[in-house]
């Protein structure tokens, strides 16, 4: 039975070609598992499976799944895989079909609330990230049987989610001296433009520390910065930054319309729906993927030297409401 299942996924594999497992792993435990799959291909989406009757049926979410009780996104179903591919995680080379990185963004098992004739499923899921009820109808969204929608459904006992927070950044105070004892960090002054990073279903919007959408001007940052964090959901803190041919940052670049700019990411306030108070700093490097080129990526770790004058900052202060 999961090796009929299996077909299209094979007709599509050259296990010569790719290191993607083939079904060689059979069921190990009583509870069936979930798994979420950060898939950064030709268009970055989260692969959403299930064990279903010995493999994983699988659903690519382009913008992540819904965190929100109400929320609804499109999810397109796919072809089944091999339950191995549940602790799958790695590169798949180019010129292969779904080339580019595979890394779990989420794994656990799960219950199954309800089954429809219609093919539509209720589960819960106990997982890290996810842990709740969500529904996969079977939607035709388009006319195309393949367009599901996936839902967070509410479940008894919880509360209606609260609006969406809108930040302010902690800005520099002047001072003649410096304060003494610990809890102080140092950061660098960017010379750039302060700018609060909202990261929604996968699409990032830019704001001003004056509260202006810089979305538009820095449209190649934004779209950068939404593949290069490892979830859909989150808000964080940075400077959008002109490089100058050494590739330090220079507000004389920028002012010269330079295109050679990076996002210089220092704070994490938000995480998969989450308010983050503590553990700021430890929390945002997982969460990024650090790339060390710039045209409108995401800049590698900033180093201070050859920057002016530094900004000082209490170290993981609750600096927001």
């Amino acid at each position: 039975m999961a090796s009929q299942k299996l077909t299209e996924y094979r007709r599509k594999r050259d296990p010569k070609k790719t290191a993607e497992p083939f079904g060689k792993t059979k069921k190990r435990g009583k509870q069936p598992i979930f798994v979420v799959q950060r898939h950064d291909a030709r268009r970055l989406h989260f692969d959403f499976r299930l064990e279903r009757d010995g493999a994983l049926a699988s659903w690519a979410v382009p913008k992540g799944v819904p965190l929100e009780p109400g929320e609804q996104r499109l999810a397109v179903h796919v072809e089944d895989h091999p339950l191995d591919y549940a602790t799958f995680e790695g590169e798949i080379p180019k010129g292969n079909y779904g080339a580019g990185t595979v890394e779990i963004w989420d794994t656990g098992t799960y219950e199954l609330v309800e089954a429809k004739r219609d093919g539509g499923l209720t589960v819960r899921l106990h997982g890290k990230r996810l842990d709740g009820t969500w529904a996969l109808v079977p939607a035709h969204l388009s006319g195309d049987e393949k367009n599901w929608l996936i839902l967070r459904k509410r479940d008894d006992g919880t509360v209606p989610p609260a609006p969406r927070r809108a930040y302010r950044p902690m800005l520099a105070t002047l001072t003649e001296d410096l304060p003494r004892g610990e809890g102080w960090l140092f950061e660098p002054k960017w010379d750039g433009y302060r700018a609060l990073s909202y990261v929604r279903g996968g699409e990032a919007k830019l704001v001003s520390r004056n509260g202006n959408d810089l979305t538009e001007r820095f449209a190649p940052v934004a779209k950068e910065l939404a593949k290069a964090l490892r979830t859909p959901d989150a808000v964080v803190d940075g400077e959008v930054v002109a490089l100058d041919t050494q590739g330090k940052a220079s507000f004389s670049a920028m002012q010269q319309g330079s295109t050679h700019l990076a996002y210089e990411v220092f704070d994490l306030l938000e995480a998969d729906g989450e308010v983050v108070v503590t553990n700021r700093a430890a929390r945002l490097t997982p969460c990024v993927r650090l790339h060390a080129g710039f045209a409108g990526s995401i800049a590698d770790e900033p180093c201070p030297c050859g920057r002016p004058g530094p900004r000082l900052v209490p170290a993981d202060p609750a600096r927001r409401q």
